[in-house]
């Protein structure tokens, strides 16, 4: 399994059914769009989550006088 997988569990709190779709669903998106997504994670440290996007480039319209 992977941080992307899709995962269902039950909350302790609470007995009602949590998805795990949230990284897997943005991940879906982040690829959809041209982009990348990259996980680090170091013991003792932290996660460290990057989102790269490409950049919006609107396209320039003649202007009309």
């Amino acid at each position: 399994d992977t941080a992307t997988t899709e995962i269902y569990t039950l909350s302790l709190h609470d007995a009602l059914p949590i998805s795990g779709l949230g990284l897997s669903m943005t991940f879906g998106y982040v690829r959809q769009s041209n982009g990348d997504l990259t996980i680090e994670s170091e013991l003792g440290k932290g996660t460290t989550i990057r989102i790269l996007m490409p950049r919006y480039e609107p396209e320039t319209l003649p202007v009309s006088v």
